[in-house]
């Protein structure tokens, strides 16, 4: 079985996605986050899951296929492009277009998103 059915990785992205407070006020609705944030919330949450996954949140620690950001993005993105989710999440990514690498607060530490060309982004649409 795979790490993603066997850890139940979808429910636990989507009550970190609940989390994200859905704004009535703007016609956006609910913010996004990016996978670097899902990640850091994971491993906050389920930091059992989240060392199975990989040993890094992200960034350059380990290397971009070892790292819960990574994972989680490609898996997400994967996913959802083959409508094989069972929650409604819907994903986009933000141009790294003069951008200067994103510094996400890890709580004990910094994670430096790496260089790309485009951050992943994640919400849910329907509770």
């Amino acid at each position: 079985m795979s790490k993603w059915k066997n850890l139940s990785v979808e429910s636990k992205i989507v009550e970190i996605l609940k989390s994200v407070p859905y704004d009535n006020g703007h016609h956006f609705g609910r913010r996004f986050l990016t996978s670097y944030q899902i990640a850091i919330q994971f491993s906050k949450k389920f930091p059992t899951e989240s060392k199975i996954i990989g040993p890094s949140i992200g960034g350059r620690v380990r290397g971009p296929e070892d790292s819960v950001a990574k994972y989680l993005a490609k898996q997400l993105s994967t996913r959802i492009k083959k409508g094989k989710l069972k929650s409604h999440i819907e994903g986009r990514f933000l141009d790294g277009q003069n951008l200067q690498p994103i510094k996400f607060n890890g709580g004990k530490s910094t994670v430096e998103a790496t260089t790309e060309d485009r951050y992943s982004m994640f919400r849910l649409v329907v509770d």
